[in-house]
């Protein structure tokens, strides 16, 4: 393989990546066809993760969760700091050439070993500061990840050329190998939270194996000031951002682990994992898809504005029956998928569940305001956030994990209103209008709630098994809901839901679109006249669906 490599490199830093922008007619049906692949995968990998912490949590303690995720916490920071958003701006720029590549190779790998050497050298310090007993051998064995993810740039460059198919089979068979197998293995043999360490590196090794071999590239260092310059300009701003946006999602568990216990941060860190599995169900794929190709249309606002307005619709759509439900049925959820030793983690499920719909659509924001390369009032945003999350766990922790739940959704429903005011500011959308793509969830959201609270009821008397609760209560729901989708034309109140389906429907291509036409039904064919919206483009981008890629590239969640 290095051989191909060397002679992939003479080909000389002059060469540049294929252009992907306007002139390029596939961008759609490619950015369409990356949506499902990434989705697919997402959606395969979100079961697997249900599988694997199902069984976690019945071999390991909350105990063993808490201290692998206190030091993940700093994983995560050094992470994000560490690919200095090189990668990032690989994706973004419009012309590449192998001298970008080549930088950004030495870049990464310099940034990755001065990562994992700071984490090694300051781990005691960390301990004392998160209070959480045992976390030095831990922390300083998950820092080899920083290095894993250095010696690597081809899953940007797979993102970038939309070779979406292949970045979402490395990462599917990572997560479910590299992971699974390993830290499932571990647990059973009895490693306590070693099995969670060696499984996230097992996850990072194979992960970055398999991309090289997919896209290889000139694996040879160079440091030339311009090109460099041109990668840390934009690759600064948003690892700011980033930096920023650690602090807003892992603040809140500093503060649990240091105030609560490791005990209540496994807790805490399990009940925030069943809200992030549909959260970058949903949502990763905008950030994995749609920033690559709203970066190639980032001038067409009137394409953006669409792209933008459809996102938040169908996430919305997706994203708030989900939350309804999973509230109304939390307490067999949580017996049926982590065992009844589980079930004081409801204190702050039952209030975060509700923060989903903010989780998921903060993807399609971020990859909006990076598209645009706004990437430096995406940092100020990030920063706000982190304030917002601090404030409102370090107040919420005197009511323990309910009031440290409370808390962060407050901040969260402020950050996603601060972030959408720049994204309507960059695409010049109106607020109307994006209020307006809210509308279509409302009328599934309400039929969700409602049967999942009356399946409770029923089932109350005959104390059914959290199994039978489960299975009574998300079918019917989701039978439901696809009925008032099929519907929606023939009724006034769900013209939201018809419009959206119809909407999606025509920026479907060919195959994709006849699929999707059968789903929504015949009521439609008669009415795309009524509820079409006015000069929709023939040629607009696909796209839209579910962290950030740099969770991925470090694990993402435990179990």
């Amino acid at each position: 393989m290095l051989r191909f490599v060397a002679r992939t490199a003479r080909a000389g830093s002059r060469r540049r990546e294929p252009d992907l922008g306007r002139g390029d007619r596939s961008l759609r049906a490619r950015t369409a066809h990356g949506m499902v692949v990434m989705g697919a995968s997402t959606g395969g990998q979100a079961l697997l993760q249900l599988g694997f912490l199902t069984v976690l949590a019945r071999l390991l303690t909350p105990e063993d969760f808490g201290v692998v995720s206190g030091a993940l916490i700093i994983v995560f920071l050094a992470t994000a700091i560490a690919e200095s958003g090189v990668g990032q701006a690989i994706i973004q720029r419009a012309e590449l050439t192998v001298a970008h590549m080549r930088v950004g190779w030495t870049l990464s790998v310099l940034t990755g070993l001065i990562s994992f050497a700071l984490v090694f050298v300051l781990a005691p310090a960390i301990e004392d500061l998160l209070r959480l007993d045992g976390l030095v051998p831990i922390l300083r064995v998950l820092a080899v990840m920083f290095v894993l993810n250095g010696l690597t740039l081809s899953d940007f460059l797979l993102s970038r050329r939309l070779h979406f198919g292949r970045l979402a089979g490395a990462e599917l068979a990572s997560y479910a190998v590299g992971y699974g197998g390993v830290a499932v293995t571990l647990a059973l043999l009895g490693f306590g939270p070693w099995a969670i360490v060696w499984g996230q590196l097992g996850q990072s090794a194979m992960r970055a194996l398999l991309v090289t071999v997919l896209a290889p590239y000139p694996y040879r260092p160079s440091l030339e000031r311009r090109v460099a310059g041109e990668l840390l300009n934009f690759g600064a701003g948003l690892t700011l951002g980033r930096i920023a946006s650690w602090a807003a999602t892992q603040v809140d568990n500093v503060v649990v682990g240091r105030y609560l216990g490791a005990a209540a941060l496994g807790f805490y860190g399990r009940a925030y994992q069943l809200v992030q599995m549909p959260a970058n169900l949903f949502g990763q794929v905008a950030n994995e898809v749609l920033f690559p190709a709203m970066a190639a249309r980032q001038d067409d606002l009137r394409t953006l504005r669409r792209v933008f307005g459809m996102g938040v619709g169908v996430l919305t759509a997706l994203a708030l029956p989900v939350s309804v439900l999973a509230a109304a049925t939390s307490e067999p959820l949580v017996r049926l998928l982590l065992g009844d030793q589980w079930l004081p983690l409801r204190a702050a499920f039952d209030i975060i569940i509700f923060g989903l719909l903010f989780r998921t659509t903060s993807k399609l924001t971020d990859a909006l305001m990076k598209a645009r390369g706004a990437v430096y009032r995406r940092a100020v945003r990030n920063t706000v956030f982190a304030v917002l999350v601090f404030v409102g766990a370090y107040v919420g922790q005197r009511w323990g994990l309910h009031g440290v739940a409370v808390g962060v959704l407050v901040a969260l429903g402020l950050n996603y209103a601060y972030s959408a005011q720049l994204c309507l500011r960059l695409i010049e959308m109106r607020w109307r209008e994006f209020a307006a793509a809210h509308l279509p969830a409302l009328a599934p959201a309400v039929a969700a709630g409602a049967i999942g609270l009356g399946a409770r009821w029923a089932l109350a008397p005959a104390d059914a098994p959290p199994a039978v609760e489960v299975a009574v209560a998300w079918p019917l729901a989701i039978l439901v809901c696809l009925m008032l989708v099929r519907l929606a034309p023939r009724s006034a109140l769900l013209r939201p839901l018809a419009r959206l389906g119809v909407e999606l429907h025509a920026t479907l291509p060919g195959t994709m679109r006849r699929w999707f036409g059968r789903v929504l039904g015949g009521a439609y064919a008669s009415s795309l006249r009524t509820v079409q919206p006015p000069d929709a483009p023939a040629d607009r981008l696909a796209g839209l669906a579910a962290d950030e890629h740099a969770e991925t590239r470090v694990g993402g969640e435990l179990g």
